[in-house]
């Protein structure tokens, strides 16, 4: 079941967002749902944010001055949820008060979904945050106002699920006349260039299939059988310059060849899933492979079925996906040995390497860490971990945090033209201020002159600073308050733990700080995450509340911290 990406309001609103103010913090909200539309200079993005600024400038008066806090852009992004990462920038700076009046061109820019916009409006409500839609021109003060919101939010979400279900059927259609909808075209086939919806044989590539399928019933096994193909020199993938996909691996192993034996696209038959099932039809090309071969090939698979392991019984890796090893980059794989005793012990090893060089002949010599014993990597990662927590590290962290930041050039560029804005800003309204002072009689044409270029100026940074936050990476360096605050926030949640801190809470919070445990010959080094993205999810792993920061992990600014030798 999915998580709503709102904090549930248990707590009171931020009290900055509840005073009253004759001061309007604006913040737009703009998006497009595809590369193309992003990549057009002249196109919607420049066209919403315009229309946003006239409006902007419209409303703002003596009584209430409008101001344009920033501009929050997802470019090439759906609005079918809320997995995008400006509105979740936008949604933290509303809830710490920054912000108390949200804009967008028309709703649909915003979400397509009632379920996610009933929940948005609750969460700008909570914390007193103002809604401004230009195209449906809403007014969220009266109850009537609020219903058409949500009727128009109706009207969003059905026309994304109606243009869903004509894709749909669409597909459905085209599949059940054996026609091909796209994906990864099956090894031994290219897409027919006269009539896209076909596929035709490449001759090169289909003689590597066959001689796949009389490997596997000469030699009885999948090992067997890729292994003679290796030897053979028959590669899995062939020269085929219209192949757009092309498997990472050139040579077979156990896995690609079962994948290859089992498609029934090389007898003919097109396989869909559709609302009752998958069905089967008469595909759109010719077989590689007569349906004869293809039973006795798949019979000898079915003789020797799949076997998986017992997840009851598996050790438990706590750096499940996080040990790599120094000297080749490779992640290292949980894999177990049984002792004399009948125990089980664990190693992190180059599981892959050996799972995809085992049909090889000649293999890759070993790194200098292909085995590590589990407890001893995890004993040691988790003391650093516990060291941190408890503030034995916590000050050489925070300093090494607030030196990325110090060094963070677009953190330094898009401060100073925001300083340099705000500066002009101030000029403006002292010169207002003063002309309105002045008596009858006095000539102002050197005054308003001042303030007309005091206002492009002012425009110009404005295009500048929203040039700089598109620019600008979503992984740049989190301040070291926060991630002082996720350390005290992981603390607590360990102290409300009982004596023994399970092994699920010690991965949760592995996951939450650190991005790699790289290992080499004469040590340990861990690498903690300190980009702005990922502290968002140990943010929401350190926190007892649904958070609407639990959802995203991305490759952030990392730090390295020594592990010891």
């Amino acid at each position: 079941m999915e998580k709503s990406i709102f904090r549930k309001q248990r707590r009171a609103p931020n009290k900055r967002a509840l005073q009253k103010t004759n001061e309007i913090r604006a913040a737009f909200y703009i998006r497009v749902s595809t590369e193309e539309q992003a990549e057009n200079p002249e196109g919607s993005i420049k066209n919403q944010e315009e229309r946003l600024n006239f409006a902007l400038q419209m409303r703002s008066s003596d009584v209430m001055q409008w101001h344009k806090i920033g501009v929050y852009c997802d470019a090439g992004k759906s609005g079918k949820d809320m997995n995008r990462s400006e509105l979740r920038r936008l949604l933290d700076d509303i809830e710490s008060g920054k912000i108390n009046m949200l804009m967008v061109s028309e709703l649909s820019r915003l979400t397509r979904s009632t379920k996610d916009f009933s929940e948005l409006w609750e969460f700008l409500q909570a914390n007193r945050c103002g809604f401004l839609s230009l195209r449906e021109n809403f007014d969220t003060s009266t109850a009537a106002g609020e219903m058409m919101l949500y009727q128009i939010a109706n009207f969003a979400q059905f026309e994304r699920k109606q243009t869903s279900e004509r894709v749909s059927a669409n597909f459905e259609a085209r599949a059940k006349r054996g026609l091909w909808n796209g994906g990864v075209i099956p090894l031994g086939y290219e897409v027919d260039p006269e009539n896209r919806g076909c596929l035709r044989i490449c001759e090169e590539e289909a003689a590597s299939v066959r001689a796949a399928f009389q490997a596997v019933i000469i030699q009885g096994t999948l090992t067997s059988a890729a292994r003679w193909l290796n030897e053979s020199g028959i590669p899995y993938c062939g020269s085929n310059p219209r192949r757009t996909f092309r498997p990472r691996l050139k040579h077979f192993v156990s896995d690609n060849l079962r994948r290859l034996i089992i498609n029934q696209h090389y007898i003919g038959i097109r396989r869909f899933k559709t609302k009752e099932g998958f069905k089967e039809v008469k595909g759109a090309w010719t077989p590689i492979i007569d349906q004869k071969t293809f039973e006795h090939a798949n019979q000898i698979l079915a003789a020797v079925p799949i076997t998986h392991p017992n997840m009851r019984n598996r050790y438990p890796y706590l750096l499940s996906a996080l040990v790599y090893c120094e000297q080749c980059g490779q992640v290292l794989i949980g894999r177990t040995a049984t002792s004399e005793s009948g125990k089980k012990i664990g190693y992190y090893e180059h599981s892959t390497q050996i799972r995809r060089e085992s049909t090889l002949a000649v293999k890759s010599p070993k790194c200098a860490t292909h085995r590590i014993p589990a407890k001893k990597i995890e004993e040691r990662t988790w003391n650093e971990i516990l060291d941190l927590l408890k503030g034995e590290n916590r000050h050489r962290m925070l300093q090494a945090i607030q030196a990325l930041n110090d060094q963070s050039p677009e953190r330094k560029h898009t401060s100073r033209i925001e300083k340099e804005r705000d500066a002009t800003t101030l000029k403006l309204r002292v010169l207002a201020e003063r002309l309105a002072e002045l008596p009858e009689g006095i000539p102002t044409d050197a005054i308003y002159a001042e303030m007309k270029r005091l206002q492009e100026a002012k425009v110009r940074l404005e295009e500048e600073v929203l040039a700089s936050l598109r620019e600008t990476p979503t992984h740049e360096p989190v301040t070291p308050d926060r991630y002082a605050k996720l350390l005290n926030s992981l603390a607590h949640t360990m102290s409300q733990e009982p004596l023994i801190i399970g092994f699920e809470s010690k991965r949760r919070i592995i996951q939450a700080l650190i991005h790699k445990a790289v290992v080499f010959k004469s040590g340990l080094k861990l690498m903690f995450y300190a980009g702005s993205e990922q502290m968002r999810k140990g943010e929401a792993l350190a926190s007892p509340l649904e958070s609407f920061k639990n959802l995203f992990s991305t490759q952030s600014s990392i730090l390295g911290l020594n592990g010891g030798r």
